[in-house]
């Protein structure tokens, strides 16, 4: 077969074999793909979504890597396209003043080792980021990649970089793995901060388990990276802190660190560093006795270590395990296994128990960890050996576990340990899974209770234990679990054989203590609702007709509609069974509206993406359930929600005489914003919302004129952009109706923030005649034209600059003219004073304070109305050529780029449009551009002095 040679057509010649019969297919496949042009070709006979999101235009890397793109991050990093970073430059950990360039976000998310050839085209493809010309430089991209653990960034600058491994680097590595539980504690604090209102004499009683599984965001060992720079050095140094090497309890590491651990202790091993005990056995002895009960650590530190220095520590040979070993071990291990924590990987594999005693026996204290009794040899666990179960960490062992003993020894260690603050403990516990969308789904959630415990037997022993201390009436009500909290865990793991056995103990005593308060405990947001704990169909079933009603019902506000928390989970199954229950008879429980959902209605709260599933189903039952507005009100206030589809919302819509605003509802609630989209609900771009609006415009414009689909006249010009309907705006009037018309500014915003040149290129096209004509131009046209550059700025599109110097279009970023007719003058002073005085009317017009004389947006004090009418005198030097814009609003733009450190925009201004700021403006708005600041030199060459301005 052959192609005809017409260029850009490239000649194909097919292989053949000594047959001539059969055809290399697979060289074919990939001489066709690589072929620009017949890819084109083939790409257009392909069905394309025409508002999906197309792969030139995402360039912003926060987004690709929070949305799980890290695939076409890489591919985009290989072909050196150009990206940006919205998210700012990175603080350091204890130094406000330090800051790392905000590409360095990328050594958080993409670690392996394999990467090393990605982190190569990285480094050389964005040099101006990753700087490597002094030591220092070099010194502190090495530190950040080694404080993040990043595996392949580390072996790149060492192998293709000249980086050299010092025992310094080896030291500063060990020294991560030494402040590990004092970063677990901090993120701990700094998450429940977050989550939740907690006094301070109560935080030090709560357990440091941060629920978070975002492994990016926790503390994290670096072993890998020790064993790497352990090789690389000729000779391992004899004064390693052993101590610190495996300070960190073995259960605390993911199950990938953990072998990565072992093979660090069987390469000691082999290079007999553990025989110089005076080093290692002097470590020990100074064992954290100091530390706090809350740090994991203090849980292999309950037994004291009475060693003496003199003596020589024993390592028990027969629990070192080889490399090879090891190494085959770990090939038995999914992705998803080797990421989990060793604690959650349950007691049944002898392979782990094989690598945590290895762990064990290098730090001196073999089976002396309370979780290695607990997972591995609860028969032999002796509550005599450890003095100290007043720790807050034995509240959270004792629930995971289902040790009674632990939990009364808890109770028993401190007067300030009572059930207020095991409720609040546990509260925090189904807030988080709130917040991250978990709680009810069937394949995802993981109950509070039993979460290290497999046996039947001693969860039934757990349960029997914890009810006989509530029933015993010499146990003080602070000393113990009040009834229907306890009994509420139970629902919640979902076992219907021990939801009966706490029943049977419990029955009399099913009382709620809130008493009509929406909180008893000041702290503490548990939910006394048992139905928010029901999960499947029989323990439903088995409640409803057991429970005595008037007794767990809560009157207060907070839980007028038990109901809710279903309504909240999309526990629609529930829903069905519980009508079958009722006999569709209705009532209060069966309730969808503003005064019955108060959380649905008045609160933000996070969604699962069977929510609407049950809303419609509500709009599908009108004779069961009361429902109002509230079934497309709810929409608008979750900025958490997850991806919903048009034809779930047009459902809705179609069953319901409802008014629903389309710019209203939460642009998240169709799945991730796009990455140029300003985000929250002032994000416009997401393309379900998009598909959403092209349904509307399609099929309901009846509810449009009528009014019942409320809109402004910018939202419906937007809705027309957005929905590729431009040229019903452009040609509809005449073009200088279009720019100078004041319902299109949105329009304008929206073209800058998506870089949409093909949009622009029709504006400029058609409207070009009258720019050549500036002083003529509408205050509105100038206007939208200012937004349009100032969103282009704010989204760091270089392409929307790019195209204005390509086409000729430069002289829109030039300053205005410097002398004028005094009526003239005059005049454009009025106009830039009106520009200011409108839009600090008018927060959704955006040349407002966010861009203008506002400190809270970095706008320099000086940049007041007094400069920006001085300013119109400012003259430019470009050959007699002017612009649309004075000096100062073209300072805000240029102020915005520096702000943001999109370098390459900033050089582009600088170098192209002669874009110049003074020496203190300049400081003002670069204190943490970190890429400009490392790139460009600041001089009177290529900034304008105090004087000049």
């Amino acid at each position: 077969m052959e192609l005809i040679n017409n260029n850009p057509i490239k000649k194909i010649k097919t292989q053949h074999n000594n047959d001539n019969s059969v055809i290399d297919k697979e060289q074919l496949f990939f001489k066709i793909i690589r072929n620009r042009y017949l890819f084109k070709k083939i790409l257009g006979y392909l069905k394309r979504d025409q508002f999906a999101l197309e792969f030139y235009s995402v360039i912003d890397i926060n987004w690709l890597l929070k949305n799980n793109y890290p695939g076409v991050l890489k591919d985009k990093v290989k072909q050196g396209h150009y990206l940006i970073t919205s998210d700012g430059a990175i603080p350091h950990t204890n130094d406000t003043t330090i800051f790392y360039d905000s590409f360095f976000i990328i050594f958080e998310y993409i670690k392996s080792e394999q990467d090393k050839d990605f982190y190569r085209s990285l480094f050389n493809n964005y040099p101006m980021h990753f700087k490597m010309e002094t030591q220092e430089q070099r010194d502190r991209l090495f530190e950040y990649t080694i404080k993040k653990g990043c595996v392949g960034a580390v072996i790149c600058l060492v192998e293709y970089f000249g980086f050299q491994v010092t025992q310094e680097h080896l030291d500063a590595a060990i020294l991560i793995n030494t402040n590990y539980e004092e970063e677990q504690k901090k993120n701990f604090g700094e998450w429940i901060s977050q989550q939740i209102f907690i006094g301070e004499e109560i935080l030090p009683l709560i357990p440091t388990i941060h629920y978070n599984q975002d492994y990016k965001n926790l503390a994290t060992t670096v072993f890998k990276i020790i064993n790497y720079f352990m090789h690389r050095l000729q000779q391992v140094p004899l004064h390693l802190n052993l101590k610190n090497f495996f300070k960190t309890c073995p259960f605390d590491l993911n199950l990938s660190e953990l072998f990565e651990a072992c093979l660090a202790i069987d390469f000691l091993f082999q290079k007999g560093i553990f025989n110089n005990y005076n080093y290692y056995n002097n470590d020990l002895n100074n064992n954290n006795n100091n530390n706090s009960g809350g740090n994991y650590n203090n849980n292999d530190s309950d037994i004291n270590n009475n060693n003496n220095s003199n003596e020589s520590i024993q390592i028990n040979n027969s629990l070192i395990k080889s490399e090879f070993e090891i190494r085959k071990w770990l090939l038995e291990f999914n992705d998803k296994q080797l990421k989990t924590k060793v604690e959650l990987l349950g007691n049944k594999n002898e392979k782990i128990q094989a690598l945590v005693q290895m762990y064990m026996t290098v730090r001196c204290k073999p089976h002396k960890c309370l979780r290695y009794y607990l997972m591995f040899d609860n028969a032999s666990f002796d509550i005599n050996v450890f003095p100290t179960l007043g720790s807050r960490i034995y509240l959270s062992f004792s629930f995971d576990y289902g040790c009674n003993v632990l939990l009364r020894g808890w109770f028993d260690g401190g007067s300030s340990n009572c059930y207020d603050v095991s409720e609040i403990y546990v509260s925090l516990y189904f807030h988080y899974r709130d917040r991250e969308h978990e709680v009810c789904h069937l394949l995802e959630y993981q109950p509070f209770l039993f979460r290290q415990c497999v046996s039947k037997d001693i969860k039934e022993k757990f349960i029997k234990d914890v009810c006989s201390d509530i029933l015993n009436p010499n146990i003080s009500k602070s000393k113990k679990l009040e009834p229907l909290f306890f009994f509420s865990l139970v629902v919640d793991y979902d076992d219907l054989e021990l939801v009966k056995l706490a029943f049977r103990y419990l029955a009399p005593y099913l009382k709620n203590p809130l008493c009509g308060s929406e909180y008893r405990n000041p702290y503490s947001h548990f939910s006394f609702n048992v139905y928010r704990y029901i999960r499947s169909v029989p323990v439903l079933t088995f409640l409803y007709y057991h429970l005595n009603e008037e007794m767990i019902r809560d009157q207060s506000f907070i839980t007028s509609c038990r109901l809710e928390v279903w309504y909240l989970y999309g526990r629609l199954e529930l829903l069905k069974a519980y009508e079958e229950l009722t006999n569709y008879k209705g009532g209060p429980d069966f309730e969808f509206s503003h005064s019955s959902c108060p959380r649905i209605s008045f609160r933000g709260f996070a969604l699962n993406r069977y929510f609407i599933h049950v809303v419609q189903h509500i709009v599908s039952k009108p004779d069961l359930y009361n429902f109002d507005s509230l079934v497309l009100d709810c929409l608008k206030y979750y900025p958490e929600a997850r991806k919903f589809y048009t034809t779930d919302l047009a459902y809705l819509i179609e069953n319901t005489d409802f008014e629903y605003r389309p710019f209203q509802i939460s642009c998240s609630i169709f799945g991730s914003c796009n990455p140029q989209s300003s985000g929250g609900n002032c994000c416009f771009s997401s393309t379900n919302r998009i598909r959403l609006f092209h349904w509307i415009l399609k099929e309901k414009l009846h509810d449009i004129a009528i009014g019942r689909c409320a809109l402004f006249a910018q939202e419906l010009n937007e809705m027309k952009y957005l929905t590729g309907r431009i040229d019903e705006l452009i040609f509809s009037n005449n073009t200088v109706g279009f720019v100078g018309n004041p319902f299109c500014k949105q329009i304008f915003q929206r073209i800058g923030e998506r870089g949409d040149v093909k949009t622009l290129s029709v504006i400029m096209e058609t409207f070009f005649s009258t720019l050549q004509q500036s002083l003529s131009l509408s205050f509105t046209a100038k206007t939208n034209l200012y937004e349009l550059l100032k969103y282009a700025a704010e989204f760091g599109r270089i392409n929307i600059f790019q195209f204005l110097y390509k086409n000729n279009y430069s002289f829109v970023l030039l300053p205005q003219q410097q002398q004028q007719q005094p009526q003239q003058q005059q005049h454009q002073t009025q106009n830039v004073q009106n520009l200011i005085q409108d839009n600090n009317d008018n927060n959704d017009n955006d040349i407002n304070n966010n861009d203008i004389n506002n400190n809270d947006n970095n706008i320099d004090n000086n940049i007041n109305n007094n400069s920006i009418n001085n300013s119109i005198n400012n003259s430019n030097q470009n050959e007699g050529i002017y612009g649309l814009f004075s000096q100062s609003l073209l300072n805000v733009i240029f102020a915005k780029v520096i702000e943001k450190d999109y370098i390459e925009l900033y050089l582009l201004l600088v170098n192209t449009f002669n874009f110049k700021i003074s020496n203190e403006q300049f400081q003002f708005h670069s204190g943490s551009s970190i890429s400009i600041l490392n790139n460009v030199i600041v001089n009177n060459n290529n900034i304008n002095n105090n004087n000049n301005n």
